[in-house]
């Protein structure tokens, strides 16, 4: 019985230094390449292949140049499920596409009643762009951003960290929704020291 205990009790202190050693529970997480922690300069969203891919909320013109009475009165929302509905062809998956496959999309659904339709989009507001920032901050909550916001701003818009964050471990975790999200720590000690970009 005295041995079972003198185990347990062995277990238990090991498991402890274990945990001090440890330091940062993140430290496995590779750090994030200094390169691509530039603040982005332009805002408007995702692009792929030098692209800009449509995406839910944003606001887009629908023009038929050679035949005007078809265009829309008024720009069309991408509603959040990706699509948007015209009266001339009906339910069209927009998000995804950038404008130009979009209008192509259009205009071969609008073929059977069209003679040689021609469809341009453009679009005429962005969706709005948020982050959330979560974990040791004073607020957690989503932020709005800004053309060339960095983290840390983001950061100081929850109101700043907790007297208990870890300001070397910090997680950033970049095209969440995407099929290749990309994760990777940053250690924001010398930003907040010494004001190092």
């Amino acid at each position: 019985m005295k041995y079972s205990k003198l185990s347990h009790t062995g277990s238990l202190a090991i498991g402890l230094l274990f945990l001090i050693g440890c330091g940062s529970p993140v430290a496995h997480i590779p750090e994030f390449p200094k390169a691509t922690l530039a603040p982005a300069g332009s805002l408007p969203g995702a692009t792929i292949g030098g692209q800009y891919k449509l995406i839910p909320y944003d606001q887009i013109s629908i023009r038929f140049p050679y035949h005007p009475e078809h265009d829309p009165k008024s720009s069309i929302p991408i509603q959040p499920d990706g699509n948007v509905t015209l009266d001339s062809v009906g339910v069209v998956q927009a998000a995804g596409l950038s404008p130009v496959e979009l209008g192509k999309l259009i205009a071969e659904k609008s073929s059977n009643r069209l003679r040689d339709p021609q469809v341009v989009i453009t679009v005429v507001q962005y969706a709005p762009r948020r982050v959330f920032v979560g974990g040791e901050v004073r607020s957690p909550g989503p932020v709005a951003i800004q053309d060339g916001m960095t983290p840390l701003q983001a950061i100081f818009d929850r109101g700043g960290f907790t007297a208990t964050a870890q300001v070397n471990s910090v997680i950033l975790i970049r095209d969440a929704g995407s099929e290749e999200p990309k994760i990777g720590r940053m250690d924001l000690t010398q930003s907040l020291e010494n004001a190092m970009p």
